[in-house]
């Protein structure tokens, strides 16, 4: 990939990562300390984000937030998306608390379960869901030509909703922003402008993945847009942006 290529794929793959074990099912938690254990990944000229872990959950930031035990320095870009990617690349773990050793072995542990939650089938949907989504956001801030195609996207929300899944996508002067959260079948936010609904977690994948196009789930009804339908429209062509980066690794 050419270096700048390198670069937003960093940005997308950190925040991506850490943001992803924040939703991770409480059992990945389990062999966690008590007490909170902070990790901060750096790239030169690149991200800088953190995560804090124990027990009973996590906190995930793009920024270097809390005093970390370990941090984990990626010489340059392409070192992180490989090493979050699972293959091979260049960290320097640099210790900075008495804990490293145990943040270290956390960090090991939550990254692995995050794999795991991929490869099954039950719950890998929805992590890919969430993957595309928060990549979105970091494409949205660091690439060029989706910042183009941001402006023709008007101010306001869209609701993606899959199953139990359901993400807010913020559009406003200071670009996109996405939560997620579990949600019920009768949940509705009648602050969305749009709503983008798959039919099932099959759907998603599909789409998600590349298997099937926007065009093809639309018109067999397979995903249903409410709403400002032109805030959507103009979503799909960023999401296709976003597989460039999410598969930058392979």
């Amino acid at each position: 990939m050419p270096p700048a290529t390198d670069r937003i794929a960093a940005f997308v793959r950190a925040s991506v990562t850490v943001r992803l074990i924040e939703h991770l099912r409480l059992e990945a938690f389990a062999a966690l300390p008590a007490r909170s254990v902070t990790i901060h990944l750096r790239v030169p000229r690149g991200p800088v984000c953190s995560i804090s872990a124990r027990r009973d959950g996590a906190f995930a930031s793009d920024r270097a937030r809390g005093w970390p035990s370990l941090i984990l320095f990626f010489p340059g870009p392409i070192d992180l998306v490989r090493v979050l990617s699972g293959t091979k690349g260049r960290v320097i773990p640099i210790p900075t608390g008495f804990r490293f050793v145990r943040a270290g072995a956390s960090f090991r542990a939550l990254t692995g379960a995050l794999a795991a939650a991929f490869a099954d089938d039950q719950t890998r949907p929805r992590m890919l869901l969430l993957a595309t989504l928060f990549a979105v956001e970091q494409v949205a801030r660091h690439d060029p030509y989706v910042a183009a195609r941001l402006a023709r996207i008007p101010h306001g929300t869209i609701m993606v909703t899959m199953a139990s899944t359901r993400a807010m996508i913020l559009r406003d002067a200071n670009g996109l922003s996405v939560r997620a959260e579990q949600a019920t079948a009768d949940d509705v936010d009648a602050s969305a402008n749009a709503e983008l609904e798959f039919a099932d977690a099959d759907t998603a994948l599909a789409l998600l993945t590349g298997k099937i196009s926007a065009a093809i789930a639309l018109a067999e009804r397979r995903v249903l847009l409410h709403g400002r339908i032109p805030m959507i429209q103009n979503l799909f062509p960023i999401i296709d942006r976003v597989g460039v980066y999410l598969r930058s690794a392979s």
